[in-house]
């Protein structure tokens, strides 16, 4: 399944929605457009309610961002639990203004990649770390993160604190890496690539994304 992310705003805004991160949304039309019979999440009661309350067939969900916004992360939470058995093809995000949505539309982007919803863009993968663990994980997820968001081919990228037991814990990644003391595996599937010095690992892995994104 493939479900679409829309990004609904108020005419005057639609330019500057337009402007979102490539590949964050699918498609942004105006709030006076939308119709059907959608199912609104409008309150926080809302995020509660069970499937079976959904009009049906319903196609199409309609989210208030500013909710989404004032809840984070306990939104994400529910909207998990209510997705994840949901048929329908389309979630629309209503944005009441011109405010910087791109931090929590990332979120939800991100839930529905990891809810297998939407077959588009990088899924990374991090271990939770330990005490064979010599590398800042977090810092280097994040800086990855930011480098990945403009590749729309679905892909899952790994990035593993251990060189032991990284490669095969992580092995239904595409592509990842796992660090030794000053050095990084570069694995596929599971299957070690190469070893390089951890002071190129990030650069390699993107070369290696690159690389599987033109095959």
């Amino acid at each position: 399944m493939d479900v679409k992310l829309k990004v609904a705003v108020p005419q005057q805004d639609l330019s500057a929605a337009e402007n979102l991160p490539f590949g964050l949304a699918d498609e942004v039309c105006e709030i006076e457009n939308l119709e059907g019979e959608d199912f609104w999440i409008r309150e926080e009661s809302d995020l509660v309610r069970p499937l079976s309350d959904f009009p049906l067939p319903c196609d199409r969900i309609v989210i208030e961002g500013e909710l989404v916004r004032k809840l984070l992360p306990q939104a994400l939470l529910a909207m998990a639990s209510m997705l994840v058995d949901w048929p329908g093809s389309e979630l629309c995000v209503r944005l009441p203004g011109n405010e910087d949505a791109t931090g929590f539309l990332r979120s939800i982007a991100d839930l529905l990649r990891a809810l297998e919803l939407r077959a588009r863009g990088v899924r990374l993968i991090s271990c939770p770390t330990c005490a064979r663990c010599h590398t800042d994980i977090l810092s280097l997820a994040r800086r990855l993160g930011a480098r990945l968001e403009t590749i729309t081919e679905p892909l899952d990228v790994a990035i593993m604190g251990c060189e032991v037991n990284g490669p095969g814990e992580a092995r239904a990644a595409d592509v990842g890496i796992a660090f030794g003391r000053g050095v990084g595996l570069l694995f596929r599937r599971g299957e070690i690539v190469k070893r390089v010095p951890q002071a190129d690992a990030e650069d390699a892995l993107l070369e290696e994304v690159k690389r599987l994104c033109d095959l």
